[in-house]
């Protein structure tokens, strides 16, 4: 019993850190407003617009920190949301982030810029 609870100890030790680290995105079929900047101590870039495949409307808030290992929202993103929105219907947006515990908010990892293949 007692080598059991070691081994699953371990185990459960061992897999903690891929659970709480997981990234999730969100996809957007178009994006109507991007909000970006650092305005005192409003440090958040906002990314709203319609989800891809459901027509919901979303919103992402991000840290705006270039503290955070991944960069600035607008480094990373800023190119793709202004092609997104210059030919709307013919991209989508994916953008990863993780919840950043120290701020509070979630810090962007990457944006990906996909075509919208057309209906056959």
């Amino acid at each position: 019993m007692k080598y059991t609870l070691k081994k699953t100890t371990l185990l459960l030790s061992l897999l903690l850190p891929v659970f709480a680290c997981s990234a999730d995105y969100l996809t957007f079929d178009s994006v109507i407003e991007f909000q970006s900047g650092r305005y005192g101590d409003n440090k958040t870039s906002i990314i709203s617009g319609t989800e891809l495949n459901t027509g919901n409307n979303i919103s992402l808030e991000l840290i705006n920190n270039s503290d955070h290992y991944s960069g600035t929202v607008q480094a990373i993103c800023s190119p793709i949301v202004l092609t997104m929105m210059e030919k709307p219907g013919r991209y989508y947006l994916r953008a990863y982030f993780t919840y950043n515990s120290y701020y509070g908010k979630n810090a962007i990892d990457s944006c990906i810029l996909g075509l919208i293949s057309p209906p056959a």
